[in-house]
């Protein structure tokens, strides 16, 4: 019980003499050193180096960011782990050197070869355990990144099949400034929008002068990125260069952006009228038709508060999105792209016709599931019931069902005299009492809603309604009246 961790592992040496190595130390005794150190946060290269080849070392080996990992570099610590966790997004892309080198692999037996070859052929470890039999896929339900949840609707729609839940957004404003720049583009750079970057990081420091935004700048390509970055040290003043500094600010092209976020993301989209006055539709990786869909996505998901879109894009193409989704597909990066265009576009002229267009047209789903004409239905004869008793005590303009907030769907919401959401009232019937995940997962959307906005909850259960209705009308309309 009284060991000496540093006299066991030797960490320091005698006094003159260097430690042991830690490679040394862990293959002397494996299992004495994770006793002190069960869990180990590594590299896939810096494993390889350290740790024993051997199959199942670990009870459990988790990979993060799994789509970016290539095979050959990750598969030693794959079969290192009795059960592993593959965590990534195949919405995003590939290692991006996927193709820079070949590896030669040894297949072993011939029975097991042609196997060995279709995994080893797997673009990262994500899609080479997607592919495995014996694979359980889960999907994450909430989205935490984007403050508002238009930041995330657009991909949600095109890329996850609205399956992602976002998070209400706690104050009321427009997450989107578009600005029609109309700069050149010649020698692959765009320099009036390069300018208008620094422009909008001026402005961005004049309305938040107290604690300053992180943000991020994304081009279309290298020459765009270094331009940026050479004007914002030419035309910043000191002060405002500090402030920025401080900010933890990035310039970066569109491939090397994955991973990153900020309160703010700044996107120059680059591309515009030659000095000839032709446009030529080449957006570089978003052309790409095998990858392009993926590189939009993860372009336009990286902002936690706001998007700044600077555009030199001719009008007559994003706004003919609807013609190259239908000749090109929904996967096409460039007709997505002319898409997202027009989705900032109408968010921020709060044209929300025209946004619930293009979100239909991207998708599958159908978007008006929670509108308000479906919200004057009610989904059981119990929402029913609590519904015609509030009606004979409450306006009915004043009462909406269905209502969206977020990800979210509230059973029933009233409204102040003002016209602002004040109570969520919640029906829980008998399937609400189904089990205790259903109950622990429905509370906690409580909390998040109640984090986020101004709502207070009210649950009805089933149960007490129907033993006792008039007491429980009674106990929600007086609760009601208190509160509003």
């Amino acid at each position: 019980e009284n060991l000496n961790l540093k006299k066991i592992f030797n960490l320091k040496g005698a006094k003159g003499q260097r430690g042991k190595p830690l490679k040394k130390i862990i293959n002397n005794n494996f299992e004495l050193f994770t006793d002190f150190f069960p869990v180990l946060f590594l590299t896939p290269e810096v494993a390889c180096t350290l740790l024993p080849l051997e199959k199942n070392l670990f009870d459990l080996v988790i990979f993060d960011e799994a789509s970016q990992l290539r095979i050959e570099e990750t598969y030693p610590s794959y079969i290192r782990g009795k059960h592993k966790i593959i965590s990534g997004d195949d919405q995003q892309m590939p290692p991006s050197s996927y193709f820079a080198k070949e590896v030669e692999l040894d297949y072993g037996e011939d029975e097991e070869k042609e196997e060995s070859i279709e995994s080893a052929n797997e673009e990262s470890l994500l899609s080479f355990a997607l592919n495995l039999s014996s694979s359980n896929e889960k999907y994450l339900d909430y989205h935490y990144r984007s403050e508002h949840p238009a930041l995330i609707e657009f991909s949600n729609k095109a890329f996850y099949k609205s399956r992602l839940i976002s998070m209400p957004n706690k104050n009321q404003y427009v997450p989107f400034k578009f600005v029609e720049v109309n700069g050149l583009y010649q020698n692959r750079t765009n320099e009036k929008e390069a300018k208008e970057v620094v422009e909008q990081i001026k402005q961005i420091f004049i309305d938040e002068n107290k604690i300053p935004p992180s943000i991020g700048i994304a081009t279309f390509n290298v020459d765009q990125r270094d331009l940026i970055k050479e004007i914002i040290r030419e035309d910043l003043d000191d002060e405002t260069l500090i402030k920025l500094d401080k900010s933890n600010y990035f310039v970066k092209n569109l491939e090397n952006i994955q991973g990153d976020e900020r309160d703010i993301i700044i996107i120059s989209t680059t591309f515009g009228n030659n000095v000839e006055g032709k446009f030529r539709q080449n957006f570089g990786g978003i052309s790409n038709k095998q990858n392009g869909y993926r590189l939009l996505n993860v372009l336009i998901t990286r902002a936690k508060r706001k998007v700044i879109l600077l555009n030199s894009i001719p009008k007559g193409y994003y706004e003919d999105y609807q013609n190259h989704l239908d000749k090109l597909g929904k996967t096409s990066g460039r007709a997505l792209f002319y898409a997202y265009i027009s989705y900032v576009k109408a968010i921020y002229e709060n044209r929300d016709e025209e946004k619930d267009r293009i979100l239909e047209k991207i998708s599958d789903e159908d978007i008006n599931r929670y509108s308000n004409n479906k919200s004057e239905l009610t989904e059981s004869p119990f929402e029913e019931e609590v519904l015609e008793h509030l009606v004979d005590k409450i306006p009915t303009d004043r009462i909406e069902l269905q209502y969206k907030v977020g990800g979210f769907r509230i059973d029933m919401v009233i409204k102040d005299e003002k016209g602002n959401p004040r109570i969520a009232i919640e029906c829980d019937g008998a399937t609400y009492h189904s089990g205790e995940l259903a109950v622990q997962e429905d509370l906690y959307r409580q909390t998040i809603i109640e984090e986020k906005t101004n709502l207070i909850f009210y649950r009805i259960f089933s149960t007490k309604w129907w033993q006792d209705t008039r007491r429980e009308s009674k106990k929600l309309i007086d609760f009601v009246n208190n509160k509003i």
